[in-house]
């Protein structure tokens, strides 16, 4: 029987998936505990399906997937691991005649909490993504960025062990991206979190540990102030800011050695 390393949330060996005859990750290899983890990658990089794995939405087609220290291959395993999810996909459904308190709501009990419980989590979650004064609005009246919000509510409303965020921070203007970056760094106290994205500055604000993906494949990992270093300590690689050029110098070093 497999040692499952308890000390760990996410414990990832030899990860591989394929869609046909497409293989989108290769041998993914990766730990995380307590902190915020930043996804960083260009489209096509498996950053989403990465996320999905971690989600438990995807059985990867190798390798072995471990969560909250239990086997996600277990089917008893996998419903106790499922409570302790928080996740945003990149893209979500709602019920356009939802209230935003009862979109929520709907989503604690999902995810079997405690029946007592629901109603002030669901409070608590409106009023850390700044829509308190929407919580009876219908979510077919709202925009773009307050979906976007309610959609991190619904993730974040369990207080969950792993939170999984997919381009959180679409649609939201520069005031509700900087109350985001202050949820994140809340929630980094007590879960295992990580946010794909294409905004390297929230990483670089945000994120205590950092992993480039570029096809398929991690080739960087480190925390921000490390991959800002390699960014200063490079003149030929693209990017405005020290991160971004560090970004650039990971992704171009990913694909020669790919290749």
């Amino acid at each position: 029987m497999e040692v499952v390393n308890t000390a760990l949330n996410v414990d990832l060996r030899d990860v591989r998936h394929s869609f046909g005859r497409t293989e989108v990750l290769h041998h993914i290899d990766m730990t995380a505990s307590t902190g915020v983890t930043g996804l960083l990658g260009p489209n096509g990089a498996g950053k989403t399906t990465l996320l999905r794995i971690l989600a438990t939405v995807l059985k990867p087609k190798a390798g072995t997937v471990s969560l909250l220290g239990k086997d996600a291959r277990n089917r008893h395993d996998l419903r106790e691991i499922r409570r302790d999810i928080g996740y945003l996909p990149q893209q979500f459904g709602y019920y356009p005649n939802f209230t935003v308190f009862e979109f929520v709501e709907y989503f604690a009990l999902l995810k079997e909490m405690d029946p007592g419980m629901v109603r002030p989590a669901v409070v608590q979650a409106i009023e850390r993504v700044g829509l308190q004064s929407q919580a009876r609005t219908k979510m077919k009246t709202l925009s773009g960025g307050m979906v976007r919000r309610v959609g991190i509510a619904q993730a974040i409303v369990n207080e969950p062990a792993l939170l999984l965020l997919d381009e959180p921070t679409v649609g939201l203007d520069p005031e509700q991206r900087v109350l985001f970056r202050g949820l994140l760094r809340d929630m980094a106290d007590h879960s295992t979190v990580f946010v794909s994205t294409h905004l390297v500055e929230d990483v670089a604000t945000a994120c205590n540990h950092v992993v480039v993906m570029g096809d398929g494949r991690i080739v960087y990992r480190g925390t921000p102030d490390e991959l800002m270093t390699a960014g200063n300590e490079t003149t030929d690689a693209a990017g405005d800011s020290a991160m971004e050029r560090g970004y650039s110098a990971a992704l171009a070093s990913g694909r020669a050695v790919a290749s």
